[in-house]
């Protein structure tokens, strides 16, 4: 793809600071826009918006619809890796090491945590969502009022344990954010929204973005775009609530591609940056899998590529953005309306349209090991998180998943779903089009062997055996 140079050059603040709240558009990306557009007035969304980068620079940032690029969107989950660059920057500026358990700082956590002795929550499992808790219960979620931090402890205290031990793998969840903004407020003394402003948001440019209610929101909607969603009071505004604009959301992908920098500012600690893209906790990150949740954010593979950022949902608005560091690309898309399908549609379009042009990635030879070798970590595997339907998980009743042989590698079978997974190295596996290795087969200190990484968190049963 061909692309003009930058429409528009770099503020130490502000992107477009002097540019007024018209569309900001290289014509070359017409298409891409118009086809986004006609997806957006076929889902009858009434606000939406679209930025692209290349290069590390923006090339569209585009509002739709009733929006401008100054109107504010919730950006739900995104939300999650503004909460690790506070943790993140907190860390950095007391000079404290991620492995650092957490009650090497506080010393009543907001948690409890049965592997305590041999298995402590770190800093680095918040960042990661390794620490081993299950998502919020449906009382968490459901609650519909806005709550200090206190308040919201008082909820739920039960589902702020910990069901695995830490460190082991990553599960997302919505809790640990919260836990995370609450060891904020703790350990520096400032509100946790406080303190995001001061060191995150301002030095990304997001002088306006923040958690709470913001004017001139364009509302949320059902699929229908026109059924009204009231606005949604997180319990843990830290795992969801952000609202910012196209413009402010403009300068934080400028730092993601740009080590860190928006303009002259180092935004983020080039330390701090590295990690974000990165896991280095779980047992599928010890042993060589390289694409999992960093901090904060995640990498996937779509055809060959590996784009790196999260999505969002926030009852109305749902939002994504990926990103290509290699060559400097990347995307965000946000909808005003709860249509997950639409999104996926809109998601596509833009990832393939920042892909066409660049060459496939190579994927790994197939590496030769032997069938004996292969049949040893064959046979039924069970989940090893689980991030509602706890009880089900607990008593064996979830759903199984069974590994078998193959003439190049092996199979995964889940329910109707079969993955065939090409070896890459011992015990290191990918799926067909995967530049890297993206699932691994460990056999930990407990002599059982995990399955972990791009198909979920397994570890091997005897047949009919349960958990």
């Amino acid at each position: 793809m061909n692309t003009r140079p930058v429409v528009f050059g770099l503020a130490s603040t502000l992107i477009c600071g002097n540019v007024s709240a018209e569309d900001v558009l290289a014509s070359t990306w017409d298409d891409v826009v118009h086809r986004v557009e006609a997806q957006r007035l076929e889902g009858n969304v009434p606000a939406a918006g679209v930025i692209l980068f290349d290069a590390g620079q923006p090339v569209v940032i585009r509002a739709l619809g009733s929006a401008t690029i100054e109107t504010p969107f919730r950006w739900g989950s995104i939300t999650k890796t503004f909460t690790a660059l506070g943790l993140l920057h907190l860390a950095n500026t007391n000079r404290w090491d991620l492995q650092t358990p957490v009650t090497a700082l506080v010393s009543n956590p907001p948690f409890t945590n049965s592997w305590a002795d041999t298995d402590p929550v770190r800093l680095i499992h918040l960042l990661e969502l390794t620490a081993g808790f299950r998502d919020l219960s449906g009382a968490e979620f459901t609650f519909n009022e806005p709550l200090t931090l206190d308040e919201a402890l008082t909820l739920n205290p039960t589902s702020r344990a910990t069901r695995w031990r830490p460190g082991l793998q990553h599960s997302y969840s919505n809790l640990i954010p919260g836990i995370t903004s609450v060891l904020i407020e703790a350990l520096s003394g400032k509100t946790f929204d406080d303190y995001l402003k001061q060191h995150v948001l301002k030095p990304l440019g997001m002088p306006h973005a923040t958690l709470q209610p913001a004017q001139n929101l364009p509302g949320g909607y059902q699929a229908d775009g026109t059924t009204p969603i009231p606005y949604w009071h997180m319990t843990y505004p830290a795992f969801g609530a952000l609202n910012a604009s196209l413009i402010e959301m403009a300068n934080f992908m400028s730092a993601l591609l740009n080590g860190g920098r928006v303009g002259e500012v180092q935004a983020i600690e080039p330390g701090n940056h590295r990690r974000l893209f990165q896991p280095s906790t779980g047992l599928a990150a010890q042993n060589g899998v390289q694409i999992g949740y960093g901090a904060g954010l995640y990498g996937r593979v779509r055809k060959g590529f590996v784009f790196f950022g999260h999505g969002g949902d926030a009852d109305g608005y749902r939002s994504r953005y990926g990103l290509l560091p290699e060559v400097g690309r990347g995307y965000l898309i946000v909808i005003n309306t709860d249509n997950p399908g639409l999104l996926r549609r809109i998601e596509r379009l833009l990832e393939s349209a920042l892909t066409e042009d660049l060459p496939t990635n190579v994927t790994p030879p197939i590496a030769a090991i032997d069938v004996q070798r292969r049949l040893e970590i064959t046979g039924p595997y069970y989940p090893t998180a689980a991030r509602f339907g706890l009880e089900r998980w607990q008593s064996g009743k979830a759903t199984q998943a069974d590994v078998r042989i193959s003439d190049t590698g092996l199979v995964f079978i889940r329910g109707q779903r079969r993955t065939q997974l090409l070896p890459v190295a011992d015990n290191l596996y990918r799926r067909k089009d995967d530049p890297q290795a993206t699932v691994a087969f460990v056999k930990h200190s407990d002599n059982r062997i995990y399955l972990q990484g791009e198909l979920g968190n397994y570890v091997r049963v005897e047949a009919q055996s349960g958990r």
